[in-house]
Formats: structure tokens, C-alpha cells, sequence
């Protein structure tokens, strides 16, 4: 069997003026092509990797086409996706006559100028291609699954882990169902229901917080069972502004097997739906009421955590209203918080390292956040060039762009970046010196990804509520497309009932 591969990974905020294009894959993330996609993943822990190397394993033959990956952010430009995406069609009919099955790896949040579904899009453009041809795609767990992303793939496979930590295993399952059930295409349904739900993400890590980790186990408990090919969760992040959003289940299984997966599937919706209300309850404080807390424990560190501003969920990363309280901590205390302003860094990179220097920072994109006058010594200067090494993103190489650290207080100091820094492990600060362990305050800004990596050093943590694109109050997100009249938790009345749609070969069941 030979199949052929593509990768196309990107969250996106809608909310966010920031605009994704080409260089931001380059810069952030990568963006590859052909056999330099196997070479680039050889110390890779992520789908495409895991795909790659499960493939060799099973003797099945990899047509690697493109792969694009980058830091969540605003929006995909149209030009930018156009170029992808004829890229990935390209490279499939090139090799049509020879290609046995296709792989898509795919985020399933992305947002692109003037198109709010380019999953989809792009699922239908490539299943135009191929014709009948078997299709096997992977989502995030916080993708925003439409019908049009049920209705093209034959298989479909969720990551079902936050943080997400199973990224090359959702690769080698992809793989492996692939190889199973090749055959067997036209024997297979997805069925799917969309919940009218959406929720803040901090209580929807899988291990802390019992309703995630029980569906997350029903999900491995029912994969066991005779025809069920594959059983998904999906929690959506709130920050895109469609018309069809909301959290989703997502089945796939025999034909002959409908009448047990459509239960199960039911069952699996209805329960994700008892648990709004334990999701939606997060608790934050004030800037000035965290920071108090964090001195007055005797644990080291304290994560001061600033969900709303997020860059894994495409917020822009330059929130400084914790920086603001800081400054006047008395007395000072080993601190270290990051913050992303190009023309700060562009200021540090003309000064010379030793140097006091005075800036504005922050507040740059953030339209509910004011830049701050704040003075130092510069301690550092780097490319902001990187490599994940927790158990996320494993070995995949990133970029803030130009990176300094100024210490504003003695012992106290900010990172400030060109890119918007991914906070969910701690190599953004050690590569520039900065150790979360040896240090009493540690500012990071992630709804629950940051657990995988810093769950390694014994720590406190609090939420902290400043402004940003990606506030945890989603009846507060301003949205202009969406209908929330019949949305929790904006209708806190409102109801549902489970009914599964089904997805074959050319055809479309509704189930009551």
C-alpha cells in the first residue's frame, strides 16, 4: 500500500488582528515539502511522525506531499491557504495512479480569511481528487468539527488527551486503523453529534478533572469492542467566530455494528452535556488578589497564569497587566513573566546587553490592554529560536523571533519577544537563562497545556484574569456570527438531546 501524506496545523483566534501567511509557518513553526518531511521528523514526537514511522513498520509505503505547522495565531490568509492547499492537491494528483489511501493531519480550529470551514474545504477539494480512495484524518481534541469534516474522510481520529501528550501515538493509531481497515471503506460509518456547548477550556484537562477523564476512558473502553473503529471527543476552544460552533462526539465504526455505536455515541454526548456546568466553573483572580496569594505561600513556584492571554489559543501574548503589579512588589522577589512586543525587542537589539534601557511595552494588539512605560538593565539578548522538549510537541523547532530579558527589579525579570511566545514548556525561558524552578514567580499563559511540561517541577497555581483574546467568561467573547440564543452557556436553559448523524458513502442519516 502506498499512501499519501499531508499536513496542514493551525489554531486560530478569529478575534485576534493578527494574520497568519507563509513566513509565520517559517518563523513559528515549519512549513515543508516532499522527503525533507521524513527528515525533519526523525527526533519528532508529533501525527506525522508517528504516521511515518508506524507506516515503516507495518511495510506501507509514505507519499509525503506538505506539512505546515505553526504556534497558534490570528487568522490564515486567503492567499496563504489557497497556496497550501494547491500545493497538497497537486502533490496527491501527481501521484494518484499509484496512491493507495490517503493521510490528513489537521487541527480542525483554523479560521481563514473570509472562509470559516477550511477543514472542511479542504477535506472536500481533497476527496474530489482521490474519488473513493480511502481518507484517514486526525483533529485536535479542541477542533470545531463541522459536517463537512465528518461527511469526506472515511476515518477519523482524535487526539482525546489535554494537554496533549499522545500526539505521535494519534499518528501510529491513524496508521494502524488505516492498514486495518483499508478493505473494509465502504463498510464504514461516522457518526457524529454537535453539542450546543461551549465552554472554557481550564477544567477540561483530562487527568484533574473527573467528567473528562471518565469520557476520555468510555472512549477507550468502546474502540475495544467488536466494529467500533474509533471513538472521539471534542472540546472546542470558543475563539472562533462561526456559525457552526460547539463541542462535538465523533464515532466510527462497522456497518454492521450501527446499532451499538449509535448508543454509544449517544450516550457519549448526553454525558459530555451533564458536565457544562462543572466546565464552565473556573475560578480567577485579580492581578493585585494573585500576586498577593502567590508571596503569602510558602510554595515555590507560583504560576501566575493568564488564560485570556493565551497564544495557544491565538491570543496575541502582550498582556502586561500582571507586569504592572509586579513592578511594585516589595520586596523583590526571583520573578520571571514574558511578554511580546516587536518594537521593545527591536529597541533591546539596538542597545547592548549590560545597558539601561527605558520602554513602552505591551498593549500592541490587545484591544483591552494599555502599553506600560517600564526601565532596566538588559541582561540577554537571543534569536528566540527553540526546541519543545516536554512531552507536547516533542523535538518540533519554534521561534519567538528576537527575544531580550530586562530586569526591571533586581532578581525580577521579563522576557520580552518579536513572536508571540507558546508558554506550555518551560524551554522558552531556560533557553535564555531563565529557570521556572529557582524561581518564586513564574508568569505563563495557557488554559491547561502548560501541565504536561510543568507538571514535572512541584508548583502552586493561580488564574489570573487580565485582558485578552482568550478570556475563560466565553459570554463575554464578541461574537458576530454565531446565534448564541440556543448555545450554553449563554442560554442557560437551553436543552438537548442526543441524536446522531450518520455519514456513509455518498449519503447522510439523521437518527432520533
Amino acid at each position: 500500500m502506498r499512501v499519501g501524506l499531508s499536513a496542514l496545523i493551525l489554531e486560530t483566534n478569529s478575534f485576534s488582528p493578527q494574520k497568519s501567511d507563509l513566513r509565520y509557518f517559517k518563523e513559528n513553526g515549519f512549513l515543508l515539502a516532499g522527503d525533507e518531511i521524513v527528515s525533519y521528523h526523525h527526533h519528532v514526537r508529533n501525527e506525522v511522525a508517528g504516521f511515518i514511522d508506524t507506516c515503516a513498520t507495518l511495510g506501507v509505503e509514505v507519499y509525503p506531499v506538505c506539512a505546515a505547522w505553526a504556534v497558534p495565531h490570528g487568522p490564515l490568509t486567503r492567499i496563504t491557504y489557497r497556496k497550501i492547499k494547491h500545493t497538497i492537491l497537486t502533490g496527491f494528483i501527481e501521484e494518484l495512479p499509484r496512491l493507495d489511501a490517503f493521510y490528513l493531519a489537521l487541527h480542525g480550529s483554523m479560521v481563514v480569511e473570509g472562509l470559516d470551514d477550511p477543514e472542511g474545504d479542504l477535506m472536500a477539494a481533497v476527496r474530489r481528487v482521490i474519488g473513493t480512495k480511502p481518507l484517514v484524518v486526525s483533529l485536535d481534541f479542541h477542533g470545531n468539527i463541522t459536517k463537512a469534516m465528518v461527511r469526506h474522510p472515511d476515518i477519523i481520529i482524535g487526539y482525546n488527551s489535554y494537554p496533549h501528550n499522545n500526539m505521535y501515538e494519534t499518528g501510529e493509531k491513524s496508521a494502524r486503523l488505516l492498514s486495518q481497515y483499508w478493505d473494509q471503506i465502504p463498510q464504514l460509518c461516522r457518526l457524529y453529534v454537535k453539542l450546543p456547548m461551549v465552554t472554557p477550556l481550564e477544567r477540561m484537562t483530562i487527568d484533574d478533572n473527573p467528567p473528562m477523564r471518565r469520557l476520555i476512558e468510555r472512549c477507550d473502553e468502546i474502540e475495544k469492542e467488536t466494529g467500533i473503529v474509533s471513538a472521539n471527543v471534542f472540546g472546542v476552544q470558543p475563539w472562533i467566530d462561526v456559525p457552526e460552533l460547539g463541542s462535538s462526539i465523533v464515532l466510527v465504526a462497522h456497518r454492521d455494528h450501527l446499532e451499538k455505536a449509535q448508543a454509544y455515541c449517544a450516550k457519549l454526548a448526553q454525558d459530555f452535556w451533564k458536565a457544562r456546568h462543572y466546565l464552565q466553573a473556573v475560578v480567577q483572580y485579580s492581578p493585585e488578589e494573585a500576586v498577593k496569594q502567590a508571596l503569602a505561600s510558602g510554595i515555590a513556584p507560583v504560576l501566575l497564569n493568564e488564560p485570556a492571554d493565551n497564544v495557544g489559543s491565538g491570543a496575541t501574548g502582550d498582556s502586561v497587566s500582571l507586569l504592572r503589579v509586579l513592578a511594585d512588589v516589595e520586596p523583590s522577589v526571583p520573578t520571571i513573566l514574558t511578554v511580546c512586543d516587536p518594537k521593545a525587542v527591536d529597541r533591546c537589539h539596538r542597545s547592548k546587553v549590560g545597558q539601561s534601557v527605558e520602554l513602552v511595552v505591551g498593549g500592541q494588539y490587545n484591544p483591552w490592554e494599555t502599553p506600560m512605560r517600564i526601565s532596566g538593565v538588559l541582561r540577554s539578548l537571543s534569536d528566540g529560536v527553540y526546541r519543545f522538549r516536554g512531552p507536547v510537541q516533542t523535538g518540533v523547532t519554534t521561534s519567538m523571533g528576537r527575544a531580550a530579558v530586562l530586569e526591571f527589579k533586581p532578581g525580577m525579570y521579563l522576557q520580552i519577544t518579536e513572536l508571540p511566545p507558546y508558554t506550555i514548556d518551560p524551554e522558552h525561558y531556560r533557553c535564555m537563562g531563565l529557570m521556572p524552578e529557582r524561581m518564586k514567580l513564574v508568569g505563563i499563559k495557557s488554559q491547561g497545556s502548560y501541565k504536561a511540561s510543568y507538571n514535572s517541577i512541584p508548583h502552586m497555581m493561580l488564574f489570573v484574569d487580565s485582558p485578552g483574546l482568550s478570556r475563560s467568561d466565553t459570554t463575554k467573547v464578541p461574537y458576530t456570527k454565531l446565534d448564541t440564543s440556543h448555545l450554553y452557556p449563554f442560554n442557560l436553559k437551553v436543552r438537548f438531546r442526543a441524536r446522531p448523524i450518520m455519514f456513509m458513502k455518498n449519503s447522510e442519516v439523521n437518527h432520533e
